[in-house]
């Protein structure tokens, strides 16, 4: 038998396709609507979809109450899942602000909490270079005021997880348009860290998707920031690592979402989808009514 990851990429993405349903790929997506412009019209119409395609949504904390009362009346509230922003989306807001809003999204009836870390945090560690230029270990260049920022979300999320007692999720969003492949890694084993750490169940995020990066960068997700992602983070497990990957911005059609999911780790060796999948995996889209049904297109043609 050939190795998986030997195979071409179209292959690869062809043996996939033929593993995965409509409802599978669904399961997967967080359906997005995060426009500031938006309006209730728009969120009822994204609840409406994401029960369609079996996803979850990610919104604004100021629409949860809207959605959920949407979500009730499809009967529908058990079955979506409603992950809120934070901080979003420059990241710049003070950690103990971030925290909160983090505690009152859960709050008003999120689940799943997606922040974005402050950048300029990040880019601080390169004043910890030494002289020659090599970088410190990086176990000592964390303690700063980057690592603080994330854990304060992440530990505040825990706390009132006990008293839920049921389990949250925190997707911590690096917009990686801003970083170096340093930096790249560092936030995504910083995630990693901390949600362990804390007993949170955690993802690294790629983009929020409105990120200005310069000319020739792409603002959204990207096959190789995701592999280098689960690259640094090691791969999946729910007991000793339960680290998901989160590609968002610009993932619009089946072929790339499958191409993501393959460079996050979710097929082993020979190909084959691990299980639980949406634990480690999600992709953050405004399109996932669309890629679902380009999905059945695409099925049909292989």
């Amino acid at each position: 038998m050939v190795e998986f990851y030997a195979l071409s990429k179209d292959e690869q993405i062809k043996h996939i396709a033929k593993q995965l349903t409509p409802e599978i790929l669904g399961s997967v997506l967080d359906h997005t609507y995060l426009k500031p412009i938006g309006t209730r019209a728009d969120i009822v119409k994204l609840c409406r979809e994401a029960v369609e395609i079996g996803s979850q949504i990610c919104i604004h904390g100021s629409r949860i109450e809207e959605a959920f009362y949407e979500l009730k009346l499809l009967k529908a509230e058990d079955k979506v899942d409603i992950a809120a922003v934070i901080g979003f989306p420059l990241g710049n807001a003070p950690s103990e602000s971030k925290a909160a809003e983090a505690i009152d999204v859960i709050r008003r009836g999120a689940k799943e909490v997606d922040m974005v870390i402050n950048v300029g945090y990040l880019h601080d560690i390169g004043f910890y270079k030494t002289n020659d230029g090599r970088s410190k270990p990086l176990e000592s260049l964390v303690k700063t005021e980057f690592e603080n920022d994330v854990k304060g979300v992440i530990e505040a999320v825990a706390e009132y997880q006990e008293k839920l007692e049921k389990p949250l999720i925190v997707k911590v969003i690096q917009e990686n348009c801003y970083l170096n492949q340093e930096e790249k890694a560092l936030a995504a084993a910083t995630t990693a860290k901390l949600g362990m750490a804390y007993k949170v169940h955690v993802f690294a995020k790629t983009s929020t998707g409105f990120g200005t990066p310069n000319e020739g960068i792409p603002k959204g997700a990207t096959v190789e920031d995701v592999g280098l992602m689960r690259k640094t983070i090691g791969e999946y497990d729910e007991l000793t690592n339960k680290v998901g990957i989160k590609p968002a911005g610009g993932v619009r059609d089946a072929k790339a979402s499958i191409e993501m999911m393959i460079a996050a780790g979710c097929a082993d060796k020979n190909g084959n989808l691990k299980s639980k999948l949406r634990d480690m995996f999600r992709i953050g889209t405004s399109s996932g009514k669309s890629i679902v049904n380009d999905f059945k297109s695409f099925q049909e043609k292989i």
